[in-house]
């Protein structure tokens, strides 16, 4: 509704009332935004005590308020009528008096009913005298200035509210004079808290870079994709945060410190795919940080953990060497923590790049007829899982830490987190107490038919979503139905839980 006349037809009470009260000029009636926003022109200014108080308190409130100085709130006086303070004969008849209220942003300011306690009174007006009327009960003035502001808009760009609030109240951050070792963790998040590097293919050679947003990371094509609107495109790029690399700009102390902890070994490298990870292990000018990779997260597919083991699926399973990248990360002699994050198998699980199987029938259709058309292409997440666990077995047992995370069963996830902690601490030994028998695992899947590959799917929840695609009740809260614990059974009206969800929204922002 970008002209003026259709955005005043679904306005609230609030504001249409000073719209009809105050019409704006029939010649702007069709100005598109842009061009024309509505003014009002009410009555003259006043001698008015109380809106000269309400102005001041805005003022103080500003100071320690970020969100009422982000507002940028301001009132005006609507009705021609005389103050309502101090108590007189001209408004003795009149104990309420309306004025206009609006955030900066908003077009059309709103009525405000406003009054005051004990009019009569001989002391000074004071602010806890003044009361403001909201749907139909009475409020304090203050009560009312902390709850009217739209936090969630105003938020929405916290670096902008935040440097609003310290023009106003003559603060800055002195970030200088904390410890050392909390300007380092307050930069770590800035710069994103996660480190996503990438190679930089732009300027004087190949480097690696620490990343944006919109680089390695799993929503980057979606987020450049245009069949996405801009509020989808907007919901999207918040999942990731945004680094700031203004603050390399603030001093030479602040560079060096920000360097360091972006490159530094407490900062997590994380990449989405093999292929981030093989350009910046492969780049011949990597970072000046000595023990710039200890920690190191992967959040591959199903396909990305196959093309890092180099696995192949045709006709049966076997293992590439020539394709493995495995040999680059045994190559990382600094590496303590690794991060192994599972994705769920319900999200975009119609994208071939995440499973390997999903269009088998289509790229072997040419070359062997109809002979795969019959196939399963969705494999069990539980099984998968622990196959690939098995394949990275060998690679991965002498690193002291390593995280399982994501969507993985409970069951997948004791049985390893047991597994590698007893290789670990036995790695010296002659024998180990897990009773894990590597070679023999290795054969039992090497050693499957294609008829039994992939693996099918007994759990409670099924792994497929195209079998949950008409149940109504799990289709709804797909994202988040991933039935870790197998608890899911055929009765249940709605999936997940309540409670399931409140758990699994704490698991992926832990």
């Amino acid at each position: 509704m970008p002209q003026l006349h259709n955005r005043m037809k679904y306005l609230p009470w609030t504001q249409r009332f000073i719209v009809r009260l105050y019409p704006p000029p029939v010649n702007k009636l069709r100005a598109w935004k842009g061009e024309y926003r509505y003014q009002l022109k009410g009555p003259p200014r006043q001698n008015d005590p109380v809106l000269r108080l309400i102005h001041r308190t805005i003022k103080e409130v500003s100071k320690e308020d970020m969100v009422v100085s982000a507002a940028g709130i301001t009132v005006h006086n609507l009705s021609p009528g005389p103050p309502i303070w101090p108590l007189s004969l001209k408004n003795a008849q009149c104990p309420i008096k309306l004025y206009a209220v609006k955030q900066w942003f908003e077009e059309f300011p709103s009525v405000l009913p406003v009054s005051v306690i004990d009019r009569g009174s001989p002391f000074p007006l004071t602010v806890d005298k003044i009361l403001v009327e909201v749907e139909g009960k009475w409020k304090p003035f203050k009560e009312w200035l902390s709850e009217f502001p739209d936090r969630e808009w105003l938020l929405h760009k916290p670096h902008a509210a935040q440097r609003k609030w310290w023009t106003k109240n003559g603060k800055a951050f002195p970030i200088m004079q904390l410890p050392k070792e909390l300007r380092e963790i307050i930069l770590k998040y800035v710069l994103g808290g996660e480190i996503r590097p990438h190679v930089n293919h732009f300027g004087e050679g190949r480097r690696v870079i620490l990343g944006t947003a919109s680089s390695n990371n799993p929503y980057s094509g979606d987020i450049s994709n245009w069949r996405h609107g801009s509020h989808e495109r907007k919901k999207l790029k918040k999942l990731i945060p945004h680094p700031n690399y203004a603050i390399f700009c603030v001093s030479k102390t602040i560079y060096e410190e920000a360097m360091y902890v972006g490159w530094g070994p407490d900062a997590r490298k994380h990449f989405i795919n093999p292929e981030y990870l093989k350009n910046v292990l492969l780049c011949p000018t990597p970072p000046a940080q000595p023990n710039w990779l200890t920690k190191l997260k992967l959040e591959f597919s199903i396909q990305g953990y196959f093309s890092l083991l180099g696995v192949e699926i045709f006709p049966t399973m076997w293992i590439d060497e020539s394709k493995s990248l495995m040999h680059l990360i045994k190559g990382i002699k600094t590496l303590v923590d690794l991060d192994l994050q599972f994705n769920n198998p319900y999200e975009n699980y119609s994208k071939a790049d995440r499973n390997p199987w999903l269009n088998l029938s289509y790229n072997m259709g040419p070359q062997f007829g109809n002979q795969y058309d019959g196939t399963r292409r969705v494999p069990c997440h539980k099984i998968i899982a622990d196959w690939i666990l098995t394949f990275l077995f060998p690679h991965i047992k002498y690193i002291p830490r390593i995280r399982l995370t994501g969507c993985i069963k409970t069951c997948v996830l004791k049985k390893w987190d047991y597994i590698l902690l007893r290789e670990y601490i036995e790695r010296k030994w002659d024998y180990r107490t897990h009773g894990y028998d590597w070679g023999r695992e290795m054969e039992l899947i090497m050693s499957l038919p294609q008829s039994a590959l992939p693996p099918q799917c007994f759990c409670p929840l099924s792994c497929d979503a195209r079998e949950l695609e008409y149940r109504q009740d799990v289709w709804l809260s797909m994202p988040d139905s991933f039935d870790r614990d197998d608890e899911y059974t055929s009765d249940m009206d709605v999936w997940p839980p309540s409670w399931l969800r409140y758990r699994d929204s704490k698991i992926r922002r832990g």
